[in-house]
């Protein structure tokens, strides 16, 4: 009905908001505020009083270099006020901007310029804060200043994008990225890494958004950016939160909002409260969803928020209806209605009137419907322009009841059609399009510029060569005339020309045919990335249709979780769960490879277990690992060559009345942490599939204790390379880090894996397929 997804995004901020345009009354007062008043303040500053202090002294010495106080009343504007007091902060941008262009400075009018555009953002309004950044910019680049010019192309984007433009923000980000690289600028990378993931996941491309987010992330942590690693958190917890692993996205919303909260970080409060709140609201939990949502609504309404307000209000309706309570949630839904009209805010327009309409056709008066499908109409209509497919099918299945109610049945079923195809598709072919674009752009576009600079290379050697020849001739045809032998050297200096020229014309041929073949080798690699795409996504599709979900594991243990991070779009690693008399059965293989060859594998073998448990009714673990490996023999028996393909397992079955666990494992081990120590129960040394000895398999039975912690996993995890050395985190360095984790519920372990691996791998590349998955027993 309603999307709980609401994603922060920051504006860029230069190192250092134009007054031009400003009345003379505010002229005025801004030069009035340079006088030394010391720290005349329309709020309290958020940073540390001794640092406020330090900021104000450098700002009110006369004697200090204008750079230095331009630099403390930036870090004051900036700083103390913008994610806090952004109307304050606009003031104090002010009051930079004068003595800026009193001194012309172009690099410190456009950080203040800046400033002044993101206290409008902040606050909604974006119609004031567009010219300020597009002045920002051509400051910046009249000073070829590219750290600014970066910053400008960030916050434009961000703009574009609010106003459903989102080829144009993915355009602008791209030439954010590309600036910041060049000046080494980590901070602003991981900013514009953020902003790109907001709309990637808004074409629905989850994947890509997620491994942007964490990029970010790993930028952040290891500059120690507090603000950035907390909008990081919230943004992974709000993914979280829409993707069903509520307990998860909760661990990461809380982390960032104590982050926040300990920076008087009041925009970042605001976004995480309104996403706890709706988390709480997706998991039943109205009381709790309400009091993180009315601070959320106060947080807005003290900074100006209107683009903020307009959401919440619709979250707060979205509350009072899940509690039947309609005429209060209608209410607030048509608040947050007005409120994104004059903010001129699409984006909340085509939630909130779609919401508004849904909860109108439960009245189900012809009033109401009549009202109801304008508004599903109205949504639909901005979804279509803004190209948002998860809009468009929130709007079809609303305009699918009310045509159902109102007795038009082959209305219906065309929106119920429309409604099928939008949810089976993430991305419209467009979209798909653009972003294969961007992707690949760039090293065309490389190629292209190293050879357009090798050509102005070769130009500029042949022009001094012609011109050196020239003044040859000239001098040539002066001692010719003086000496009387013109005609020899001139016909000297017209060979000599003629080969140059000719040297030229076949270079420049040469390079001709360099292009052609860029062009026609990047036609080809379009080509050959759009197939391995589409192998790609039919691969994850089928592993997806034969793996059990993660909300299936805590349907059979309430604390457990589930770590799955396949090396590439799909995964050679599987996990697999079962009931079956009682009797609680749980798996983690790892099959040789990874990729689509692994992923194949994994199926499989999934399908395997599937027919040992339900068809054959097999229960011990030992007789399920020996049939699985005939079942692979038969599989490939009729290979040409023998197939050495196979997969190490872990397998277990979980007596919770008898309080007994009997494990089998290829390779695999099976460790249970009690009481402060981990036990280790190992497998097999030998693996499912190809074998060299006999087919069996051995089995262990061990009793456990309510509040044992069993972890099952591949050996991705202590394969992976990072860490100061670039080496293996090893098997010893888990196990005590599980063990050293054990104490906590399995969604706090479950945050500290991601942490422990995304701070061990760094910026390399992830090594292998991991899985993990840990259960906590309790008697039954």
């Amino acid at each position: 009905m309603v999307r709980t997804f609401n994603q922060k995004e920051y504006p860029c901020l230069a190192r250092f908001v134009d007054i031009h345009g400003m009345n003379r009354l505010r002229v005025v007062f801004a030069i009035l505020c340079m006088l030394p008043f010391g720290k005349m303040a329309v709020a309290q500053s958020v940073l540390p009083q001794a640092l406020n202090d330090s900021l104000w002294a450098v700002w009110n010495n006369q004697k200090e270099a204008d750079t230095s106080r331009l630099k403390a009343m930036h870090d004051i504007a900036r700083e103390g006020y913008l994610y806090s007091r952004p109307d304050s902060a606009f003031h104090y941008a002010s009051l930079e901007l004068a003595l800026a262009e009193k001194k012309k400075l172009p690099v410190q009018m456009a950080a203040a310029l800046n400033t002044q555009g993101a206290s409008y953002f902040m606050r909604g309004n974006y119609t004031e804060a567009m010219p300020l950044y597009e002045r920002s910019l051509a400051l910046s680049q009249q000073a070829n200043d590219p750290k600014g010019m970066a910053t400008a192309y960030t916050n434009i984007g961000l703009i574009k994008r609010r106003q459903g433009e989102n080829a144009l923000a993915l355009e602008y980000y791209q030439k954010s990225v590309t600036l910041q690289e060049q000046v080494g600028n980590e901070k602003g990378m991981a900013l514009t890494f953020n902003n790109i993931a907001t709309v990637l996941y808004d074409l629905g491309d989850v994947r890509k958004a997620l491994e942007y987010h964490h990029r970010a992330l790993g930028i952040y942590e290891r500059l120690g950016d507090k603000r950035g690693m907390s909008g990081a958190y919230g943004n992974l917890g709000s993914i979280h939160s829409e993707q069903g692993e509520k307990t998860l996205a909760l661990g990461y919303m809380e982390k960032a909002l104590e982050l926040s909260e300990a920076m008087g970080d009041r925009a970042h409060m605001a976004t995480t409260c309104h996403n706890i709140g709706i988390t709480h609201r997706t998991m039943g939990n109205n009381e709790k969803a309400l009091e993180y949502l009315l601070r959320n609504l106060q947080l807005l309404q003290e900074m100006g928020d209107t683009r903020g307000i307009s959401g919440t209000y619709n979250s707060i309706g979205s509350v009072y209806y899940q509690m039947k309570d309609l005429p209060r949630a209608l209410e607030f839904v048509r608040k947050g209605i007005e409120t994104a009209e004059r903010a001129g805010d699409k984006r909340s327009l085509v939630e909130n009137t779609n919401n508004l309409a849904y909860m109108l056709v439960r009245s189900g008066s012809e009033r109401d419907l009549k009202e109801a499908l304008a508004l599903a109409q109205r949504s639909m209509g901005i979804a279509k322009e803004l190209g948002f497919p998860e809009k468009i099918k929130n709007a079809a299945w609303t305009q699918t009841q009310i045509h159902r109610k109102q007795g038009r049945y082959k209305e219906a079923l065309d929106m119920y059609d429309l409604y099928i195809a939008m949810r089976d598709s993430t991305l419209s072919e467009e979209n798909k399009k653009e972003l294969m674009r961007q992707r690949f752009q760039y090293d065309y576009d490389k190629k292209e510029a190293l050879l357009a600079v090798e050509q102005e290379k070769k130009d500029a050697i042949a022009d001094e060569e012609l011109k050196r020849r020239s003044t040859y001739l000239a001098a040539a045809t002066v001692v010719t005339f003086v000496l009387g032998l013109m005609f020899l050297v001139i016909f000297f200096a017209y060979r000599s020309k003629s080969r140059v020229n000719s040297e030229l014309e076949v270079k420049n041929s040469l390079i001709h045919e360099q292009k052609l073949e860029v062009e026609r080798q990047k036609a080809e690699v379009d080509v050959r990335n759009r197939e391995i795409m589409q192998s790609f996504d039919y691969a994850r599709r089928l592993q997806e249709a034969v793996m059990p979900g993660t909300d299936a594991l805590q349907m059979l243990f309430a604390d457990s979780f589930l770590f799955n991070r396949p090396r590439d779009v799909v995964s050679g690693d599987f996990y697999w769960m079962a009931r079956h008399k009682g009797v609680i059965y749980l798996a983690v293989g790892d099959c040789t490879g990874h990729g689509v060859p692994g992923a194949m594998l994994s199926v499989i073998g999934l399908n395997s277990l599937n027919r040992c448990i339900s068809d054959l009714g097999l229960t011990r673990p030992k007789d399920v690992l020996t049939q699985m490996t005939l079942d692979l023999l038969v599989t490939f028996e009729g290979s040409v060559a023998q197939v050495r393909d196979g997969m190490d397992i872990a397998l277990c079955a979980i007596d919770t009345k008898a309080m007994t666990i009997t494990f089998a494992g290829a390779h695999n081990p099976l460790w249970i942490a009690r009481h402060g120590e981990m036990h280790v129960i190992k497998g097999d040394r030998r693996a499912v599939g190809y074998h060299d000895s006999a087919l069996n398999f051995t089995q262990q039975e061990v009793g456990i204790e309510t509040g044992d912690a069993v972890y099952l996993f591949s050996d991705g995890f202590q394969d992976q390379m990072g860490g100061s050395g670039d080496k293996k985190y090893m098997t010893r360095r888990f196990r005590e880090f599980l063990l050293g984790n054990s104490h906590l519920p399995m969604n706090g372990q479950h945050l500290e894996l991601s942490r422990e691996f995304a701070e061990w791998r760094g910026t390399g590349e992830q090594t292998d397929d991991v899985c993990v998955m840990g259960v906590r027993i309790h008697q039954t």
